[in-house]
């Protein structure tokens, strides 16, 4: 009898321990939006208090799908057009996505103290932009095109300081809302 007992005992609790469990799917229903990630290799610059966060500069145009390289083309003046690409993380949208973004002229290089000289000119050192990037319906990203403009030599190098800012329901990423553009004027 006693033995009887045990072995219930035992298949109970082997059912209680080992059965199978029912898996829900998990749902990413949120949205943020972000620079790409070929322009997360270096974080050399910073915004203030209250966020203090570190962003990249990039003295090379971006590839998708890597990380920048100095094999790729040096950002100057004579740089013409090129795209920067914005990544939607989470569900494609069923109809185009409006993102908005911003210049910040309002940062400090790590190590040094800000510079106001070195902040780029809209209509000087770049074409203005419309501060809006559009992400087509059922596409995960959308492109800012930056015109770089050739106002001539001996100007040193300024740079331009993107921000992706919040969208309707839509939320930048926190940590790779930012990204800088260090343009050579040599």
């Amino acid at each position: 009898m006693k033995r009887i007992i045990s072995l219930s005992l035992f298949i109970i609790i082997s059912f209680g321990l080992f059965s199978c469990i029912k898996n829900d799917p998990i749902e990413y229903t949120s949205a943020v939006v972000e620079f790409d990630p070929a322009t997360w290799n270096s974080n050399n610059a910073y915004t203030p208090q209250p966020d203090s966060i570190a962003f990249p500069i990039l003295t090379r145009k971006p590839a998708f799908g890597r990380a920048v390289t100095t094999a790729d083309v040096t950002l100057s003046r004579t740089s013409g057009t090129f795209p920067l690409r914005i990544n939607l993380v989470g569900a494609p949208r069923k109809t185009a996505t409006e993102i908005n973004y911003s210049v910040v002229t309002n940062y400090s290089l790590l190590g040094t103290p800000p510079l106001d000289n070195s902040v780029a000119v809209a209509g000087t050192h770049y074409a203005p932009l419309p501060g809006k990037v559009i992400i087509p319906a059922d596409s995960s990203f959308g492109f800012i095109n930056i015109e770089i403009l050739d106002p001539g030599a001996g100007t040193g190098t300024r740079e331009l300081v993107l921000q992706l800012d919040q969208s309707g329901e839509i939320s930048p990423n926190k940590n790779y809302k930012l990204v800088g553009l260090r343009i050579s004027q040599l």
